[in-house]
């Protein structure tokens, strides 16, 4: 890849990547059911490394309400931690398995979520092959148009978003920007913030455009949201009682004396293998 990406950069990518998704259709994240889990979710597992059955009573007292689209961005913290350890990864949702929390088509969509992240992020292959992960093909050469009269016509499909993400994301891997912008013309929070995570978990932080990370950057929780993100970064490296550095900024932010332009999109419509 042309990209120069580390672990740490790929996680930033993939969080940022969801939240930028969320906010070229929505201007409050937080109404975002998904966005909210994967708040709480990230908070709970930096503060406890784990998550317990009340842990998770605490953080989806309603998990049906949830889509199963709704639960990979919330669920992406756990995806990033336990990329390169599956079995860790569905012990931490045993407790909602057990108690028939997760319909088997939600589970089933989670699962195919996880192996598509898992693949991108462990660079198993060329992304031609993340079709055969979801048993579909892909079809990019198929027009944008064409693909969203598909969305429309199959709107109730488990599987529309997390395909359609796919799509956006496939056709233009190497451009978040572009990715984006095509997610974004289905005007559907689930298909942008899914399609942002996949192409910031392939790009890395530094794959996103800098304007973007500047208009980001004048969010008011963000530095604690950096520092998060370099937390689990630690976990994931197995490094404990990680001291507070100035990595995360070091990192994410971008020197400019010019005014953050806002999101265009909103006016468009283990280390074992490293």
């Amino acid at each position: 890849m042309s990209i120069n990406n580390t672990i740490l950069s790929r996680f930033q990518g993939s969080l940022f990547g969801s939240l930028i998704g969320t906010k070229l259709i929505l201007s409050e994240p937080s109404f975002f059911l998904g966005q909210r889990l994967r708040e709480q979710l990230l908070e709970k597992l930096l503060e406890k490394e784990t998550i317990s059955s009340v842990d998770w009573q605490e953080i989806t007292p309603d998990p049906l309400s949830l889509t199963s689209s709704e639960w990979l961005i919330g669920l992406l913290p756990l995806i990033l931690l336990f990329h390169d350890e599956p079995h860790l990864f569905w012990e931490h949702l045993d407790p909602l398995i057990a108690q028939n929390q997760l319909p088997s088509s939600i589970f089933e969509e989670i699962q195919l979520g996880f192996d598509c992240f898992r693949f991108i992020l462990r660079d198993k292959g060329p992304l031609t092959e993340l079709g055969q992960i979801i048993q579909t093909d892909l079809e990019t050469e198929r027009p944008l148009t064409e693909m969203l009269k598909i969305c429309q016509k199959h709107s109730s499909d488990q599987f529309t978003s997390l395909r359609l993400s796919l799509y956006c994301f496939c056709r233009t891997p190497t451009h978040f920007r572009l990715s984006l912008g095509q997610a974004a013309q289905t005007q559907n929070v689930l298909i942008c913030a899914l399609t942002g995570a996949l192409s910031g978990a392939y790009n890395g932080h530094i794959g996103i455009p800098r304007n973007w990370r500047l208009a980001l950057s004048q969010e008011a929780n963000l530095p604690r949201f950096q520092q998060q993100m370099v937390t689990l970064w630690a976990m994931w490296t197995g490094i404990d009682n990680f001291p507070p550095l100035q990595l995360s900024l070091q990192n994410v932010a971008v020197t400019s004396v010019s005014t953050p332009p806002q999101f265009p999109g909103l006016k468009l419509i283990s280390q074992k293998e490293y």
